[in-house]
């Protein structure tokens, strides 16, 4: 019976060589390199599209992401060349604008197909005659309105970028874009990570948002390309205002959101052009450019919790994908899932086919494919069956005497489709099954078909024992006509009932094979991370409690980048209502009643912020909200060092702790006024408490196994838990004089902008000494570096 088989199969397979079915070769070739996201997802939306096609797949890569010279460039795009020269290939699918430079606009004679190209394509001749493909054109306006949602006043903004050919490209698109509602749009491109900081730092005052358009090849002092994952790391904890991204890596880095440009759908739309041409025969010249209609709307919460921005806020905003939850490695598991359920189907898939496909003398006699599909059954526990339009054959009951036809998936047969997992009712056993079917046609016509019942539960109990979820997570299966099918726990025999039931529906409406959403539910609101099967028709979803996602990463280091970001952000609310205000009372401040309107509006921003001042020019506090403190107009502060500082900078300035004329200890911001003409009008006073301003952002990302203290540059202790320590000096108050080993890492603190280190002191609340170990980290105060240290045990 094995030898009958085999020799059906090799003579199937002859046959089709002789009738000249031929394989499609296709070259993919990336800009980047294989280890970038990017490229990544571009290479997995082509693959994807093109699944079924009868094509054979080469990827080459010319790494310009790491190898940013002129010179590489052209090297790897002339080894290219050569393969190309070699080996022929039917179609070539260039990814991202290095591509079409040193590759894509000299090629003739091979049809192409570009995506992911940010460069207006007149640049490299195309269209052409032998070239179609997908322009990569940022979403600017959605971006801007993204922006609007979770900070209004966005009129000012910059779009900022390294200098490479895709930064350039977007950059141009930029400076062309309309867009509602922006008073002042500047684009900037730099080489050097240490000129994007620059730029980053010195934003505050000048934008309202910064859109990123690409940092692929920023470089650092010794030419190396610095890891993308650095660059956003570093800007989504040092920008002081809203930074949002046109690219969806940047998110993934920490990166605030935006509607981004997805690689995937960029690669899936270019895979779909190449099957047009490849499949049917379409000249590229008759496919027009293309862009995606709609870009991906993407929040890192992790970031979003970090600004300020609480869950009710963010919740209610319609989102294609959230991420930053690092305690849930959510694609690592929805991937694993629906990969072991589509190998599932798949595998059954491909022996039923090897039936079908036998010639017709063999594949129908029941006698000849029992045995086959007694084979089937034990690698799939299922009900085998053999089908013709009378009625239908099982392995247990031969012939049965029964007909499907009154099945839904029936119908599929007749159309001559593959049925991928029709969830039903076995009748022969009661058990719920997936079936999986395939159809032998004449012409139009079904004459059998070959298909397996697949057991439910026994694939439930598979793919909860190969792949256990964390606590807290369950996984749900929705067929391809919207019904809940089974769960990580079960079959769902009513899914109607079922409190995940509505999952589907409640799932963002985008052509997008994943991403997450919040789902709510009577038993409270989940964040759902979706992955549609585009081998089976299938979607499944991972949820988990929206509470359960809280970042609950205990170490220091993840506490004190919490407090970094916290700090950051409410510097720049400051910052914010500060601009406006000085703005506002360029034409208002000789009018008393609107300078008080203005004042009292401004002490609003924060809860520390006492009273709230505007000191004329010689330094005199003329006019002081609220009422309570009005008793200290007519002060002169003019001797203050930050006073004197703002006076020679005409810049915001903030003090060091010292004793108010209010009669407590207080950190002082001072923000310019100026007047119509530009001149020095005078200035705004933010008079604060440090241990309150402070104490609430330590409160929101310390935990009760660490402490947490501020130390201004010149040694002054900001904020300490233990109060009586705070406006005392660590290199000059006799206090600390005994503990050497302190003073010697605050003098470290005071040079390098991060780091590490141990020392002996007393601990929070006592006066038992301890030794401690400590991380710090630098924010900047408008002109002064705050240094923010944790300390634990």
């Amino acid at each position: 019976m094995k030898c009958r088989l085999c020799f059906a199969v090799v003579f199937f397979t002859l046959l089709c060589l002789g009738m000249g079915f031929s394989m499609k070769t296709v070259f993919i070739v990336q800009s980047y390199d294989p280890d970038f996201i990017w490229s990544q997802q571009l290479d997995q939306g082509v693959r994807d599209a093109l699944c079924g096609s009868d094509t054979q797949i080469q990827a080459y890569y010319l790494n310009a992401r790491l190898k940013n010279q002129p010179d590489w460039k052209i090297k790897a795009g002339e080894l290219v060349k050569t393969r190309i020269e070699e080996e022929k290939p039917d179609l070539l699918i260039l990814c991202d604008d290095d591509a079409q430079e040193y590759l894509g606009k000299e090629m003739r004679g091979v049809p192409i197909v570009f995506c992911g190209v940010n460069q207006f394509p007149e640049r490299y001749g195309y269209p052409r005659e032998n070239v179609t493909g997908v322009l990569e054109i940022p979403f600017f306006e959605e971006s801007i309105q993204f922006a609007r949602t979770f900070f209004p006043p966005v009129r000012r903004v910059l779009f900022l970028g390294d200098q490479g050919i895709t930064t350039e490209g977007i950059l141009e698109h930029a400076k062309k874009a309309v867009l509602s509602g922006v008073e002042t749009l500047e684009t900037i491109s730099v080489s050097t990570f240490e000129e994007w900081k620059t730029v980053i730092l010195q934003s505050q005052t000048r934008y309202d948002a910064i859109f990123l358009a690409a940092y692929r090849v920023l470089t650092d002092q010794a030419g190396h390309t610095v890891p993308t994952e650095e660059v956003g790391g570093w800007t989504a904890r040092n920008s002081p205002v809203p930074t949002f991204a046109l690219l969806d890596y940047m998110v993934e880095e920490g990166i605030l959101g935006g509607v981004v440009q997805s690689p995937y759908l960029q690669g899936y739309e270019a895979g779909r052009l190449a099957c047009e041409i490849l499949l049917h025969q379409t000249a590229p010249t008759s496919l027009p450019l293309r862009a995606l209609e709609r870009g991906e709307r993407m929040i890192n919460v992790q970031r979003a919790r970090e600004v300020g921005l609480e869950e009710p806020l963010f919740s209610a905003v319609s989102f294609d994908r959230i991420v930053g939850y690092d305690k849930i490695p959510e694609r690592y598991y929805l991937r694993s899932i629906v990969s072991l359920f589509e190998e599932t189907i798949k595998g059954a898939e491909n022996s039923l086919s090897t039936l079908a496909n036998l010639p017709a003398p063999l594949r129908s006699q029941w006698e000849i494919v029992k045995p086959s599909l007694q084979v089937i059954e034990q690698r799939y526990p299922g009900v085998g069956i053999y089908g013709i339009p009378e009625g239908y054959y099982t392995v247990t009951r031969n012939w049965t005497g029964l007909n499907l036809k009154d099945r839904d998936y029936y119908q599929l047969l007749e159309k001559g489709q593959t049925v991928k997992g029709a969830s039903v009712y076995s009748r022969s056993t009661g058990e719920p099954s997936l079936v999986i079917g395939i159809p032998v046609m004449e012409g139009s016509t079904l004459t059998s078909y070959f298909g397996l019942s697949l057991y439910l539960n026994p694939l439930v109990i598979r793919l909860r024992g190969q792949i256990p979820l964390p606590e807290g997570c369950a996984y749900y299966f929705f067929d391809w006509t919207g019904k809940l099918v089974f769960s990580n726990l079960e079959a769902i025999a009513y899914p109607e009932e079922h409190e995940m039931g509505a999952l589907l529906a409640q799932m963002p409406k985008s052509s997008q094979p994943e991403g997450s959403f919040f789902f709510t539910s009577p038993k409270g609101t989940y964040v759902a991370f979706y992955r549609k099967s585009l081998e089976t028709g299938w979607t499944a979803f991972l949820t988990v409690k929206s509470g359960e996602l809280e970042s609950t990463a205990d170490s220091p280091e993840s506490q004190l980048e919490s407090i970094q970001k916290r700090t950051a952000a409410s510097i720049a609310r400051l910052t914010e209502g500060l601009k406006e205000g000085a703005e506002r009372l360029t034409y208002s401040f000789a009018n008393e009643s609107l300078t008080r309107s203005i004042l009292t509006e401004l002490r609003t921003l924060d809860p520390a912020i006492v009273d709230v001042s505007f000191v004329n020019p010689d330094g005199i506090m003329k006019w002081v909200e609220p009422e309570e403190y009005r008793n200290h107009e007519g002060a002169d502060i003019s001797g203050q060092d930050q006073v004197i500082r703002l006076r020679e900078t005409k810049r915001p300035v903030i003090s060091d702790i010292f004793m108010a004329v209010e009669g407590f200890l207080a950190m002082d911001i001072q923000w310019p006024v100026f007047d119509e003409f530009g001149g020095y009008a005078g200035s705004i006073s933010l008079l604060i408490r440090p241990e309150r301003f402070f104490s609430i952002l330590a409160d929101a990302g310390q935990h009760t196994d660490s402490d947490f203290w501020i130390m201004h540059p010149t040694g002054t202790i900001v904020y300490d838990p233990d109060t009586w320590e705070i406006g005392r000096n660590l290199f000059t108050d006799p206090v600390y004089e005994p503990f050497e080993e302190l003073r010697t890492l605050g003098r470290q603190m005071t040079v390098k902008s991060s780091g590490n280190g141990a020392y002996s002191f007393f601990a929070v609340g006592s006066d038992h000494v301890v030794q401690k170990k400590a991380l710090w980290r630098t924010v900047r105060a408008f002109d002064t570096e705050l240094k923010l240290i944790i300390t634990y045990y």
